[in-house]
């Protein structure tokens, strides 16, 4: 018809929708979703970023469905010291600090959650305090990261959270429930714990990281450096480039052959 091709990406709840925000919200992305799965079946090709949201998708499609998460800067992202960082931002050095990576307005991320465990490890004797990164610039996240002495991952639903690799490359332990990709992220990194949905095993995975907490783990031990690499900002765009190359390539190929016949 001499359209060019259409690759679709998807992030999460675009694909996946919603089940843990109000009433109107749920809806709506229940909508989304119908609207994304037209474009999938009618796309030459789709991008998900992380593995479980292939199964959002109707099998007809995943043969043409590729795994091509966000990518970051390793050049920007990397470990810087501790101390430095939380001068910077005129943290208190008599206590640990925990990093929320969402705001307050988005109940699939569960404030509460956090809040609740950041009081638990308090009361179990382990001074800590939680900063939500919010309205912070991006050129500050990387000194977020490195004055942390941990990020913590509450939400209900995930697709590829990129803070997650960002904290990767700063060296920051993770405590994360079992959401999206964030286990095979982290697979690499022992220092990281993927928990249950509760308070208690949330409690549990950030008092065993903040017992070890002036022995932060490194980017830079072969494994985890390789593991790393391949959310490279350039990889990722490499990786891009390759499929927009051969979808291109294949609708050139059968535009040639219906031109033929």
């Amino acid at each position: 018809d001499g359209l060019p091709p259409v690759i679709v990406t998807f992030q999460g709840t675009d694909l996946m929708g919603e089940r843990a925000s109000w009433f109107l919200r749920r809806m709506l992305t229940r909508h989304g979703v119908v609207c994304s799965i037209r474009a999938a079946i009618r796309s030459a090709a789709i991008i998900v970023v992380g593995s479980k949201m292939v199964h959002y998708l109707p099998e007809s499609v995943r043969s043409k469905t590729n795994i091509i998460p966000c990518g970051i800067d390793l050049t920007r992202f990397r470990p810087l010291p501790l101390g430095e960082c939380m001068q910077r931002l005129c943290w208190r050095r008599d206590c640990f600090h925990v990093t929320f990576a969402f705001g307050t307005d988005d109940p699939v991320k569960r404030l509460w959650l956090a809040q609740a465990v950041v009081e638990a490890v308090n009361k179990l004797g382990f001074p800590t305090e939680l900063h939500i990164l919010k309205d912070v610039c991006n050129e500050e996240v990387l000194y977020w990261l490195n004055a942390s002495n941990a990020l913590l991952l509450t939400s209900a639903q995930e697709g590829s959270p990129t803070i997650v690799k960002e904290a990767l490359a700063c060296g920051l332990p993770i405590v994360s429930v079992d959401v999206g990709d964030v286990a095979e992220q982290t697979a690499w990194f022992p220092d990281c714990r993927i928990v249950g949905h509760d308070v208690l095993e949330l409690t549990n995975g950030l008092v065993s990281i903040l017992q070890n907490a002036d022995q932060p783990f490194s980017r830079h031990e072969p494994d985890h450096f390789d593991h790393l690499e391949r959310f490279s900002h350039l990889k990722i765009a490499k990786r891009l480039g390759s499929l927009y190359t051969r979808v291109l390539a294949e609708n050139a190929a059968a535009s040639a052959q219906r031109t033929q016949s």
